[in-house]
C-alpha cells in the first residue's frame, strides 16, 4: 500500500499504478494480484472498477478484499486516490506495528518458559541422575547413565526442536 501510495502521488493512473506493483515480485501473492488487475485491464479491456471486482471476488484474502472494496469505492465516487491510499498505508502499518508488538510480548513470555522448562529443569535433572549415579542406583529400573544419555542426546534435541517448530507456527504472518 505504501509503494501504491507513493506511485499514485505521482499522477500515475490505477492502470499504470497496478503495473508497477505487479513488477515487484517480493510482494508475493499481492504482485499477482496486481498482475491481474494490470492484466484485465490492459488485454481483457476491462475499465478499473470492474477488474477490481473481478479480483476482489476471487481473492482468498479478506483483507486484501476490503482493501479493494475501498479502493473501488472511492475511484466510483470520485474520492481522492492518494488520500485513500494515504490514510490505509497509515492504517496498515499501525496494524502492523500492533501485530508485532503482540508478537513480541508473547515471544518474551516464550523465552521464559523456554529458560524455565529447557534450560533450568534439564539442568537440575542432569545434576540429580548424576550425583544418583555416583551414589548408584536406578530410576524406574533403568541405569541412572543411560537416563543422562537418553535426556542429552534425544530429548533435550527433541523439545528444542518442537519449541522450534511451535514459535514458526505462532509467529504471525503479514
Amino acid at each position: 500500500i505504501n509503494h501504491m501510495a507513493a506511485v499514485a502521488e505521482s499522477g500515475a493512473t490505477p492502470s499504470s499504478m497496478f503495473s508497477v506493483l505487479a513488477k515487484f515480485k517480493e510482494y508475493g501473492e499481492i504482485s499477482k494480484e496486481a498482475g491481474r488487475i494490470s492484466r484485465n485491464m490492459n488485454m481483457f479491456g476491462l475499465d478499473v472498477i470492474s477488474a477490481l471486482r473481478d479480483v476482489k471476488s476471487r481473492s482468498p484474502s479478506k483483507q486484501f478484499k476490503d482493501f479493494l472494496e475501498g479502493l473501488t469505492t472511492t475511484i466510483q465516487t470520485g474520492g481522492s486516490l492518494k488520500k485513500y491510499l494515504k490514510e490505509e498505508s497509515k492504517q496498515s502499518m499501525f496494524n502492523y506495528r500492533i501485530n508485532r508488538e503482540k508478537y513480541t510480548q508473547m515471544v518474551s513470555i516464550y523465552a521464559d518458559i523456554y529458560t524455565a522448562l529447557l534450560i533450568a529443569a534439564p539442568l537440575v535433572l542432569i545434576a540429580i541422575l548424576a550425583i544418583l549415579n555416583v551414589i548408584g542406583g536406578t530410576v524406574f529400573g533403568l541405569p541412572t547413565d543411560l537416563l543422562i544419555r537418553l535426556g542429552i542426546y534425544i530429548a533435550i534435541p527433541i523439545l528444542n526442536i518442537m519449541f522450534l517448530a511451535f514459535l514458526q507456527m505462532t509467529q504471525p504472518t503479514m
